[in-house]
């Protein structure tokens, strides 16, 4: 009969063996490291991160490498695009996108949500305000950059009333959603808001729909969209088709969905032209 010790032995001696053997054969104990989609986006309403990251893992696990990651802060979404060598796709607004490139981050756009058939929407200047001339030393809310909201006040404003942009105060906030809330509640006189969020707005909050009305509008501009560090498009493309694919195949769609899109769609060269590539 083998004693107790010497059967303990034997056990330890195979643990040995089998670690040896794992490591010489490059197996390692440690979880595999996937690729990462991080998304970002303001002008979204979400305020559930963790349905849209199970929505997007549960398709990703079944069509690509990637995982999914949603980040709430700018500054967080931004290191992530300094510090990323991996695989990495990013999902952005096409203002912030525009704003990497002046910054050099040197971002390449792949795919771009578009939405009953259309792949750019409008930007609203939102108010109880009767007027543009009304909007003198007003504050006015918004989800993106100072830089961003000045430029979409110049083209909303016109020529003539320019003046104003000097005594206009401008009021950060997370979302869209937040910017149209802040002047509901008195803390902001008029918000800057895309069409598709104003609309959100209707169900989220009827009563406070009602009493905005547009002061304006800047032209359209694209909408959501999915990019790539250059060097790094060429390998992507197994993740790219499925997400292409997502919005053409029915019960695949729910995290478009979530994000207000009804497909991605190629970038084509008249969209490289708006974002001024």
């Amino acid at each position: 009969m083998i004693s107790l010790g010497v059967h303990r032995f034997a056990k330890e001696l195979c643990f040995v063996l089998l670690v040896i053997s794992t490591k010489a054969l490059g197996i390692s104990d440690a979880p595999v490291k996937r690729p990462m989609v991080y998304f970002h986006n303001t002008e979204t309403s979400i305020n559930n991160f963790s349905a849209l990251k199970t929505s997007f893992d549960t398709f990703l696990k079944n069509h690509t490498p990637h995982t999914f990651q949603p980040i709430k802060k700018k500054e967080t979404f931004e290191q992530k695009i300094l510090s990323t060598d991996t695989g990495s796709l990013f999902i952005l607004s096409s203002w912030h996108f525009k704003e990497l490139n002046r910054k050099q981050y040197t971002l390449q756009p792949v795919l771009i949500g578009s939405s009953n058939g259309r792949h750019t929407q409008s930007v609203l200047l939102l108010s109880k305000l009767k007027s543009i001339q009304a909007l003198k030393s007003k504050t006015i809310a918004t989800s993106g950059t100072i830089d961003y909201a000045t430029n979409i006040l110049s083209k909303i404003v016109g020529k003539e009333n320019q003046h104003l942009l000097n005594s206009i105060q401008i009021l950060k906030v997370p979302k869209d959603i937040d910017a149209l809330l802040s002047v509901g509640f008195g803390v902001a006189d008029a918000a800057i808001s895309t069409q598709d969020n104003f609309d959100q707005l209707f169900y989220f909050n009827r009563k406070q729909f009602e009493k905005l009305r547009p002061l304006g509008e800047a032209q359209d501009r694209i909408r959501i969209l999915v990019a790539a560090k250059p060097s790094q498009v060429s390998s992507l493309q197994t993740t790219i088709a499925a997400l292409k694919e997502m919005g053409q195949t029915p019960g695949l769609n729910k995290p478009l969905k979530l994000l207000g899109l009804d497909n991605f769609i190629q970038v084509e060269e008249n969209v490289s032209k708006l974002l001024n590539l």
